[in-house]
C-alpha cells in the first residue's frame, strides 16, 4: 500500500505533467497569433534645446510648428516657476 508521502509524490507529477502539456498545447498551435502587427516606420526627428520631436516626412511643416510653440512655453513655464529643466 502507498503512503501518504507516495500519493504526493504521485500528485505533484500528474500537474507537471498537466502545467507541462499546457505549455506545449499553446506553444504549438498559434497561442499568440494576434500579435499587434506593424510596418517599419521612417521616422524624422527636429532636436530643440529643450525637446525632440518626431515625426513623418508629411508632417515635417507641423512638427516645426509644433517645435516653435513648445520651446516658447518652456521658457514661459521656466519663468512662471523660477525653475529649469536641463536635457
Amino acid at each position: 500500500m502507498m503512503g501518504l508521502e507516495g500519493i504526493w509524490q504521485m500528485i505533484k507529477a500528474f500537474l507537471l505533467v498537466l502545467i507541462g502539456a499546457g505549455i506545449g498545447f499553446g506553444q504549438t498551435f498559434g497561442f499568440g497569433k494576434n500579435k499587434v502587427q506593424y510596418d517599419e516606420f521612417e521616422w524624422k526627428k527636429i532636436e530643440t534645446d529643450h525637446f525632440d520631436i518626431f515625426f513623418f516626412t508629411e508632417e515635417e511643416v507641423l512638427a516645426s510648428h509644433t517645435a516653435k510653440i513648445v520651446e516658447s512655453q518652456f521658457r514661459d513655464l521656466e519663468r512662471k516657476f523660477v525653475h529649469t529643466v536641463r536635457r
